[in-house]
């Protein structure tokens, strides 16, 4: 079997994408693919990996545009709180933008007792998944 174009692998992967999407099983993919294009596991892998990057592109871009539509409503309605006055608001609608933005420092827990406690904290940095 001859080797795919990309726009053939595009194709495939558009394919996979609708049935990845509609929970179809992996060893089903595999038939399909079998079948239709005459190609074997390893290579339905790497379709399938391209389409679980795809998805996860998808979702990427979709939490920043949320994230986005989420500050930009916070931000509208610190400017209205702080041009009528009402500081007390604001203050609170401040620390949504600071704890949505990820600026807030982690709380501090106290822990009594004589157990030892081991507690590791991780932070991702913004870009990281």
């Amino acid at each position: 079997m001859a080797k795919a174009t990309a726009a053939e692998v595009e194709q495939r992967v558009d394919e996979l994408y609708e049935l990845v999407v509609n929970r179809i099983g992996y060893r089903q993919i595999v038939n399909y693919c079998a079948t239709k294009w005459g190609i074997g596991e390893r290579q339905v892998s790497v379709y399938i990996a391209k389409v679980r990057a795809r998805m996860a592109a998808l979702c990427a871009e979709e939490q920043s545009a949320e994230l986005a539509q989420a500050l930009a409503g916070y931000e509208a309605i610190f400017a209205r709180q702080m041009a009528a006055t009402h500081y007390a608001g604001a203050r609170e609608t401040l620390d949504s933008i600071v704890r949505l933005r990820g600026l807030a420092a982690p709380a501090r827990h106290e822990v009594a007792g004589d157990q030892t406690l081991k507690v590791i904290v991780e932070y991702a940095d913004e870009g990281e998944p």
